[in-house]
């Protein structure tokens, strides 16, 4: 905290400092933020022809929320992208591609997005939607080798700038630090 002086010169109150602690690239901390890959489970929607083209309907929330603010408020040099779609949506290899292709397209070049497609696909067994995205979530680890993975909805929205030591401590030990939507919903 630093002291807050008012125009006659005497201290009143304290203020937190807005100052961010300084991370030696290489501590713990550091170290860990570098093997964090960020894990997204999406539904982008099917594959609709138009006229000559191939269009994609879906990808909206992807778009408008997740990617400018991960893109803007993640540090750029440690943004890694795993993106995850179910495999039964995509009828062959070509539409797979077309999807990777378009996924990829929505990030900027310098960063790394693996996509992967989610061969689940046994409805009674694991059903669909948010139940199947659960699952895939508790089964990262078959989509990624990140030491760390960080998930999030598609529809996320970051709101300030992401630090080593807003996900670790010094030791390199990840954190905790959640907040659930205050929209009535008992489930969260």
């Amino acid at each position: 905290s630093r002291p807050i002086v008012d125009e006659r010169g005497s201290t009143s109150a304290t203020l937190a400092s807005t100052h961010s602690p300084t991370v030696d690239s290489d501590s713990p901390m550091a170290r860990a933020f570098s093997k964090l890959e960020i894990f997204v489970s999406t539904f982008p929607g099917k594959m609709t022809p138009y006229q000559e083209n191939e269009t994609i309907s879906g990808f909206e929330e992807l778009k408008q929320t997740l990617i400018p603010t991960l893109q803007f408020f993640w540090p750029h040099d440690k943004l890694k992208v795993t993106a995850i779609l179910d495999e039964s949506t995509y009828s062959n290899d070509h539409e797979k591609d077309v999807m990777s292709t378009a996924l990829k397209s929505l990030f900027s070049d310098k960063v790394p997005v693996n996509m992967k497609f989610n061969p689940l696909t046994n409805m009674t067994l694991y059903r669909s939607g948010w139940h199947l995205q659960q699952l895939v979530m508790m089964w990262a680890d078959n989509f990624t080798e990140a030491e760390y993975i960080g998930f999030v909805d598609d529809d996320t929205i970051i709101t300030s700038a992401v630090k080593p030591y807003d996900i670790f401590d010094e030791k390199g030990r990840p954190r905790v630090i959640a907040k659930a939507a205050a929209d009535g919903v008992k489930d969260w």
